[in-house]
């Protein structure tokens, strides 16, 4: 805690960027910006509420905490990031059809801030082997390909049996004998290419591959 108040007023004003900027999103790129920019992306939003209430554990500061679970009751509850029928997580608000791999409940779940409700957790993990692949969980349904990481952030987010699957989806694509090259976290699940990995190789975001460590004794 000494180590965050030395930041706590920069800390601070990305705390309040996210809340002016953090439901209703510009059009921009993300984390996964090889996927291109879009407005009012479903887990840009809820990388902003989970930061939120972060931040308000952080620094003793509840209101931050609120603002961050009003967002999520948006997103859910009230379906602004939800199909209407609230099955899923859309890529992007108002695409009913579309998905996406929601990797940034992870650090909700991971240490327990709550932002999020178990339903919501539920909702995913029902939906995830639904869409699935022949090769893995896409990253978005706009999308051939997967990340890694992302997929098992997403696999330690759910149920046993849907981390599961994830597992062997990896461990099928790392021992197929298609490539060789260093462990490759993106790589195509559907189409022509299924298998193969797609440019990235050696990256130390393979460290994501132990989320499921890190929720040890969880399921």
């Amino acid at each position: 805690m000494a180590w965050a108040k030395q930041y706590l007023s920069l800390f601070q004003g990305y705390a309040n960027y996210l809340v002016n900027n953090g439901i209703y999103i510009a059009k921009q790129l993300s984390t996964d910006d090889a996927a291109g920019p879009a407005a009012n992306q479903t887990n840009l939003a809820i990388k902003a509420a989970v930061g939120l209430t972060s931040f308000g554990n952080l620094a003793s500061l509840p209101n931050y905490i609120v603002v961050g679970q009003t967002f999520a009751l948006t997103l859910y509850e009230n379906r602004l990031g939800t199909d209407s029928a609230r099955t899923h997580f859309t890529l992007q608000y108002g695409d009913d059809p579309s998905w996406a791999t929601m990797f940034n409940l992870f650090p909700d779940y991971l240490m327990k801030l709550n932002t999020f409700s178990a339903s919501a957790y539920d909702m995913q993990s029902s939906w995830y082997p639904q869409v699935r692949s022949l090769g893995g969980l896409a990253l978005d349904s706009a999308l051939d390909w997967t990340k890694t990481d992302w997929m098992l952030w997403a696999g330690a987010t759910s149920s046993k049996d849907t981390m599961n699957i994830f597992v062997n989806d990896l461990h099928s694509y790392l021992s197929s004998g298609l490539n060789q090259v260093p462990f490759s976290d993106k790589y195509d699940v559907q189409g022509g290419n299924t298998g193969k990995f797609d440019g990235y190789k050696a990256r130390p975001v393979v460290g994501g591959e132990w989320s499921a460590m890190a929720l040890q004794g969880r399921f």
